[in-house]
This record gives C-alpha cells, sequence and structure tokens, in this order.
C-alpha cells in the first residue's frame, strides 16, 4: 500500500492476471482521487463499457474511472 495519498491511480484492467473483484479491493484500499485504465486494450467495446461501469464511480469502488483514449498524453 502507498505510503501517500494517491491523485491518479494507474490500474490494469485486463490481462491473464487481472480480476476485477481484487482490482475493485486495491482501489476502495488506496483511495485514489480518480483511476486511469491502462493495459485495457485487449478487451472489447462490451469489455470496456463492463469494466468502467464495474470498478468507475457508479460501481464498485465509487471512484472516477478514465479510460483515454489510445494515444492520448495526460497530464497527471
Amino acid at each position: 500500500m502507498p505510503d501517500a495519498p494517491v491523485g491518479t491511480l494507474l490500474l490494469p484492467t485486463s490481462g491473464p492476471w487481472t480480476k476485477l473483484g481484487e482490482a475493485a479491493d486495491y482501489v476502495r484500499a488506496v483511495k485514489p482521487e480518480q483511476i486511469v485504465q491502462i493495459h485495457e486494450l485487449m478487451l472489447s467495446d462490451l469489455g470496456q463499457h463492463s469494466v468502467a461501469n464495474l470498478l468507475g464511480e457508479n460501481g464498485l469502488t465509487g471512484i472516477a474511472l478514465r479510460r483515454p483514449a489510445p494515444g492520448t498524453a495526460l497530464q497527471l
């Protein structure tokens, strides 16, 4: 667990190691201001929306989840 408050958590949401329940538990424990979805390109559009619904503001974490378009730069 981080020793300091987390403003932005970069959260992997796709891959053979990913378990969304564990991801939600981790997000709730860290309590970041926002989540940025990473390692998500293997997900279909339906998978992308499902992850956003499960892990985002109206889902299990209650925290805003950002999904930038591929190639988009973010200033954090």
